[in-house]
């Protein structure tokens, strides 16, 4: 794994440090864009819009892998299958419109992928709908239109499976029919464990959001967890029809280790193995940023993403202590938790008007209540009306944000409720330690788009760009024990290693 200078010198000042094992023996977000895990925090077909995801093996290794597509609401998985990267391969797919009610996978690439994924395989609502309905099931096929996207390294494919799965001279794998026949009744249906050896990462991945109509593109790179599953011997290689491997499957040999990197310092937090804790770990975020541009002279406009890409892990349980760092069961509003956002402008002007979100979420002032959300600045939204740039619906994940008194900055949102005291979203640690993560797992970007006219008549240029948000994370000491409510403001930053 790659290693950026600090995180160099960090490890080399506390390699002595009892129980230090090295990062790539430990979940982290890697800031160098290799990993395991890839996290995708959006697609989208709404209006015209279509997007292309896209995953690299830079390895000599035949990679198995998970693809999971689930949609924005509660993350409801509405397709997956596995696929086979030869070595320095890369496989794409673009997801488009599938008529007016759903969205399909389209794939121009002959990487193998169990079962044979044709052109047009459809997204579906099989498990939001029927298996596990959801009280937002009546959405239907719409909730497949948006939504974000989980590659999970299964392990590394050995002997003549890896062979069959591995690109000849004619620049096509030389048998995927191999692989097809391995889980119908052959060597993987016998044993899933056979010629698959533990995985080791160097993956990347990027996704583009594409509108045809518009000529605009927005692209931006796939988070990269690495350390996910580090155990010698063993591997994540399930059969294609089976829902696992998920982000709960973090393990580092009997314990899942986080490592969070916090203004300079390093955080180690240590959960139980085969849970998604490990990976909520490194995305928790006490505040993103970003920045906003909305002059109605350039037709300019701003949407940021705000993914919580492992809430449907924690409020799909009955237990509180484990659905924090979240507290609010889904229901037919969703799954709402308010937060705090503020804004500048470029010469660090703000104001105490309050921004009035539209339309209105069921809790006070500003608050989300999807897993994949977009937040439109300064565009006032009615309950079917889509958003300039994305176009999601208030119905699926959209909130129009109103007044602005600066047309250009920068914001802030922080994972806390406002209207009571304390921390009230943190993740605890469970394995007899009393380090909190305060906010919640986060992703996303901001995008923007502004239009040019005064080119020429009959000319316009359209203008798309894409920007990552930052992070600001935030350890503090908790009760030992503590597992839900609210912990002081006040409370002591953990110790670092």
């Amino acid at each position: 794994m790659k290693k950026n200078s600090l995180t160099t010198a960090i490890i080399a000042g506390v390699a002595g440090v009892a129980g230090l094992v090295g990062v790539a023996g430990a979940v982290n977000l890697n800031p160098d864009g290799l990993g395991q895990v890839l996290l995708y925090p959006y697609y989208t077909v709404n209006g015209g819009n279509s997007t292309h995801i896209a995953v690299v093996n830079t390895t000599d290794r035949v990679k198995a892998v998970k693809v999971r597509f689930l949609e924005s609401v509660n993350s409801a998985e509405v397709l997956d299958f596995n696929l086979y990267l030869s070595p320095y391969d890369v496989w794409g797919a673009e997801i488009q419109a599938d008529g007016t009610s759903g969205a399909s996978l389209h794939i121009n690439d002959t990487s193998c992928t169990v079962p044979k994924i044709s052109n047009g395989t459809p997204f579906v609502d099989y498990e939001f709908a029927y298996n596990t309905p959801d009280a937002l099931a009546a959405l239907g096929l719409a909730r497949t239109r948006q939504g974000h996207v989980e590659i999970i390294e299964m392990g590394n494919v050995t002997g003549a499976l890896a062979a069959a799965a591995t690109h000849t001279s004619a620049g096509t794998p030389a048998n995927c029919n191999a692989l097809v026949n391995a889980w119908d009744g052959g060597a993987w249906f016998a044993d899933s464990n056979a010629n698959i050896e533990t995985p080791n990462g160097g993956l990347f991945g990027s996704a583009v959001i594409v509108s045809g109509e518009w000529g605009r593109t927005l692209s931006y790179n796939a988070d990269a967890i690495d350390g996910f599953f580090t155990v010698p011997g063993a591997n994540l290689h399930f059969n294609p029809g089976d829902v696992n491997p998920t982000l709960a499957y973090a393990d580092n040999g009997g314990v899942a280790t986080a490592r969070v990197f916090s203004n300079g310092a390093l955080y180690q937090v240590d959960y139980a193995a085969g849970a998604v804790d490990a990976v909520s770990a490194v995305l928790t975020s006490r505040y993103i940023y970003n920045e906003f541009f909305i002059s109605p002279a350039l037709a300019a406009s701003s949407e940021w993403v705000v993914t919580f890409p492992t809430k449907r892990q924690h409020i799909h349980t009955a237990s509180a202590s484990y659905m924090m760092p979240f507290t609010a069961p889904l229901g037919n509003r969703g799954s709402c938790h308010a937060y705090d956002i503020r804004y500048w402008d470029r010469e660090e002007r703000t104001t105490t008007t309050r921004l009035i979100p539209s339309p209105p979420p069921p809790v006070s002032g500003f608050g989300l209540c999807f897993e994949a959300n977009v937040v439109a600045f300064g565009q006032e939204l009615g309950a079917s009306t889509p958003t300039n740039i994305l176009a999601a619906t208030p119905a699926l994940g959209a909130m129009g944000l109103t007044p602005f008194a600066f047309n250009e900055g920068w914001a802030r949102i922080e994972f806390d409720d406002p209207n009571v005291a304390g921390f009230q979203y943190w993740l605890p640690a469970p394995l007899g330690a009393d380090q909190a993560l305060i906010g919640q797992p986060v992703s996303g970007f901001w995008a923007s788009e502004l239009v040019n006219t005064d080119v020429g008549e009959g000319v316009r240029i359209n203008y798309g760009v894409v920007h990552k948000h930052r992070h600001s994370r935030d350890c503090r000491v908790a009760p030992v024990g503590a597992t839900s409510g609210s912990i002081s403001s006040a409370a002591l930053a953990c110790p670092s290693l």
